[in-house]
């Protein structure tokens, strides 16, 4: 009775409708139901969960390697100042412009092969770091940044073509997977750079990649059945 009454003084004086918590309740109960049928769903597409684990493992690879670049080129033989250390990011409009150009290749001659031939573009970079020459470490390095750009702009475009729905939801599961691997093991890979050196990162990054070219191999299988089963149908 009470309670009525207040409801009734604050709608009246203040203008305020007295907000119904069992309906805000059972919105939200519906939201969360709907938001873990659509997650379920994804993860049921055919290829969509590949896509995810690629971009896990492309981002936890890229993550190390930058993190832990620099200490191997602040130390004997190279002995770089941390400024010049820092112009390694320059390498970056490489991706930039690896990233457009695979891109059209991938348009042109499918997803499938041009991220298998980026993911092999980003191991022969990260093997050719271990020259102890500086300008051909430099070039690894250029040569795994085409190649993890070029890869990671083909996964994230085939992720929306694949989603048959909730595009939005596919795509930030891409990046949330993509964003975990560089958390998770580029941090746990300076016990790799701690007890082996840069050897060990660029075995480590290589043995990523080569999962990450199986994986791809397996998705343009998977490719290929969906696209014969739309023309089928």
């Amino acid at each position: 009775m009470s309670s009525n009454i207040l409801q009734e003084i604050s709608k009246s004086r203040f203008g305020i409708n007295p907000v119904n918590t069992a309906r805000m309740d059972d919105a939200t109960k519906f939201e969360v139901k709907q938001f873990g049928i659509g997650l379920f769903n994804q993860l049921k597409t055919p290829g969509l969960i590949h896509l995810f684990l690629i971009g896990f493992l492309l981002s936890a690879g890229f993550v190390s390697l930058y993190n832990y670049i620099g200490f191997q080129l602040i130390t004997l033989p190279y002995s770089l100042s941390q400024t010049l250390v820092g112009f390694i990011f320059i390498v970056y409009i490489v991706g930039t412009f690896s990233s457009t150009w695979m891109g059209m290749l991938a348009d042109q001659y499918g997803e499938s092969r041009m991220l298998q031939l980026s993911i092999i573009f980003l191991m022969l970079g990260v093997c050719i770091t271990l020259n102890l020459n500086l300008w051909i470490k430099f070039f690894g390095i250029a040569v795994f940044t085409f190649g993890f750009f070029a890869s990671h702009s083909i996964a994230r475009s085939w992720v929306g073509r694949l989603a048959a729905h909730d595009k939005a939801q596919a795509a930030s599961l891409y990046l949330f997977s993509y964003y975990l691997g560089g958390s998770i093991v580029g941090t746990t890979s300076g016990s790799f750079y701690c007890h082996f050196g840069w050897i060990g990162i660029v075995v480590m990054i290589a043995v990523l990649s080569t999962i990450s070219l199986l994986i791809s191999i397996r998705l343009g299988t998977i490719s290929s059945r969906i696209i014969k089963l739309l023309k089928v149908h």
